[in-house]
């Protein structure tokens, strides 16, 4: 390494973990050695896997760890599938059938109340001040909450905020898991052509107060478009076509880019040919009113929902998130652990909330709270179905896919280890995107965290999302 690499690679060592981490430097010459060669090694690990050991011995292809006996079987109960799918579409329509605000006046304003209390930093590393908040909760209007009730549409991916900006609100950046990339002000990404309900409008009018399928937020006004009756009726025709592959490109029928987007996105079916489906999009029209195109998609990135629940069907689709770098809340339109899960499993028709708590409450749950770190894995093996089992760790969620030489294997999307040097001081090997790992990445790590960086340790449950139909799951 050239002396002139060495403070930028120094710089890149700030460490995070899974799904809420962040940054330290280390300190002395051979641990900043260590550092160094570690971060060099994120930046494209699939040619570096000495960041940790699993990286380098785990091979990253699901369908590797199938049991190839069963492994083309739907694993659900016969009408199950078709049950979980129609469960999905009540909860992805809920915002077009409510009567008015769900949400009180109070809940909308969390946000103001919580960051009036800490001020944060912005992008630039220095500490907002009382200004910025008091600008914010003008700008929110919240003392007339709610001002507004229309349906609407997301003509486009955006954000759904938890105060009316784009601007990031950080913690210290000082102290590993409180910096970039996890902006508090991030509650999610919305997918193109996701339904919402607005409840409010900024005072500007720049901002709309959404209820979406997932949570409610702010979003930009620009990213959507409001819809009546007649529109929902020809949307809702029961009948959807749900995407296989990230960064798909919808060009509608007058030839016209309307939006890229991702697995986890579902449209209206509108016809289909030997190679294409023909569905609908949702654009707006000059006068933000949603209207219908038709576009086309390609039968290799798309498939009518619910796609087959076999295990060697999610492991495609892990496979094709896998190495996707990581998005805390869906920021720069990637994913973190949780939002991984969530989409993974939609093209199937299981709905999965936002967050890892609510996931792993979501199936058949089997706490590990108060079992020894060996005993726990044991029973992921015993009892956890491959390609259906959550595994559930504080701000963390995971995908049991089975085993490898005897541990248990899984996919996650995770920020990267969390370690503690000689003084003490927490930080992060990142990895920073989804990988497949064993349930105690970076064991042989010397500067590995013993108790938070043990992620086998630190399982609190699992979850069996689909009771298999032959009993115990296609192993």
């Amino acid at each position: 390494m050239s002396h002139q690499n060495k403070p930028f690679s120094i710089f890149l060592s700030i460490f995070l973990f899974g799904c809420a981490s962040s940054t330290q430097i280390a300190k002395g010459g051979r641990e900043v050695e260590d550092v160094v060669a570690a971060v060099e090694g994120t930046i494209s690990f699939f040619n570096a896997p000495y960041l940790f050991e699993d990286l380098k011995n785990i091979k990253q292809d699901a369908t590797l760890y199938l049991n190839q006996a069963c492994s083309s079987k739907n694993v659900a109960p016969a009408g199950l599938q078709s049950e979980l799918d129609r469960r999905f579409n009540e909860r992805f329509f809920s915002p077009w059938h409510q009567g008015g605000s769900t949400v009180s006046a109070s809940q909308a304003a969390w946000g103001v109340k919580i960051f009036s209390r800490n001020l944060g930093f912005g992008e630039n590393k220095r500490e907002h001040s009382s200004a910025w908040i008091e600008e914010l909760a003008a700008l929110a209007n919240l003392e007339v909450f709610p001002n507004f009730s229309k349906k609407a549409i997301t003509v486009t991916n955006t954000h759904l905020r938890v105060l009316p900006t784009l601007k990031p609100h950080f913690n210290d950046f000082a102290r590993a898991g409180e910096g970039y990339p996890f902006d508090n002000l991030q509650h999610s990404a919305l997918w193109a052509n996701t339904p919402i309900f607005v409840s409010h409008l900024s005072r500007d009018q720049n901002w709309v107060f959404a209820e979406t399928p997932l949570a409610p937020g702010w979003v930009s006004i620009e990213d959507i478009a409001f819809v009546d009756n007649h529109f929902i009726k020809q949307w809702e025709t029961g009948k959807y076509v749900a995407l296989l592959k990230d960064k798909v490109a919808f060009i509608d029928d007058h030839n016209l880019f309307r939006f890229s987007t991702h697995i986890g996105a579902m449209f209206p079916y509108a016809g289909e040919d030997r190679q294409d489906y023909q569905i609908f999009v949702a654009i707006a029209n000059e006068n933000r009113q949603a209207i219908l195109r038709k576009a086309t998609v390609s039968k290799q990135v798309a498939v009518l929902k619910p796609l087959e629940l076999s295990p060697v069907n999610i492991a495609q689709q892990i496979n094709q998130m896998l190495g996707e770098p990581y998005g805390w809340g869906g920021l720069y339109e990637n994913r973190d652990c949780s939002s991984a899960t969530r989409d993974l499993f939609a093209p199937f028709g299981i709905w999965l909330p936002r967050n890892s708590a609510a996931q792993a409450k979501t199936g058949n749950f089997i706490s590990l709270q108060h079992l020894p770190a060996s005993q726990k894995e044991r029973v992921v093996i015993q009892r956890g179905i491959p390609y259906l089992t959550l595994l559930w760790s504080e701000g963390h969620i995971m995908l049991y896919i089975g085993t490898h030489q005897g541990r248990a294997l899984v996919f996650q999307n995770m920020w990267g280890v969390k370690t503690r040097d000689s003084e003490g001081e927490e930080g992060r090997r990142v990895v920073g995107q989804a990988v497949i790992t064993s349930l105690q990445p970076g064991k042989e790590l010397i500067d590995l965290d013993s108790h938070k960086g043990n992620v086998l340790k630190n399982l609190l449950g699992m979850t069996v999302l689909v009771s298999s139909n032959n009993g115990t799951g296609c192993r």
